[in-house]
């Protein structure tokens, strides 16, 4: 019990939730790609992939979930990256349904859009924790 108290710190409902919803995708994404299991050889691909991105993304939560809120602060950083892969897309961006949305770095393909979906949010919550230093209007018109 101590190590699970160690690493779920906080609202226990919240993780309840958390682990109930990542339950419920397994079964929606096996309702879901049903069709696609039946036509191919292998039934359980699809749920195999989904539960591995899934145990990806819960020890990817687990990890930010224990860094102290302090070294946040630093994820600023991704704005201007993100920023420098939206401009970059449409020239070395990878094809993919006649559209160069995609970047490919080390064999591994993804959206920069998301990357810039991050920072915003990243942006606006270090903003947002710089209120005793700023004002409301400062704040507003940086957002």
């Amino acid at each position: 019990m101590d190590l699970a108290s160690k690493l779920f710190k906080g609202d226990r409902v919240i993780w309840i939730i958390f682990m109930f919803l990542c339950l419920i995708s397994v079964v929606e994404v096996f309702s879901a790609t049903s069709t696609i299991a039946y036509k191919n050889a292998n039934h359980w691909a699809p749920i195999v992939r989904h539960a591995t991105f899934l145990l990806e993304g819960f020890v990817m939560v687990l990890l930010l979930h224990n860094i102290p809120c302090r070294f946040f602060s630093a994820f600023i950083i991704l704005l201007p990256v993100s920023m420098l892969m939206l401009i970059v897309t449409p020239f070395i961006g990878v094809d993919a349904n006649d559209a160069h949305r995609w970047l490919e770095i080390m064999g591994i393909q993804f959206q920069p859009s998301e990357f810039g979906k991050l920072a915003c949010v990243v942006f606006v919550a270090f903003l947002l924790s710089k209120r005793g230093k700023l004002t409301e209007n400062q704040i507003f018109k940086y957002i």
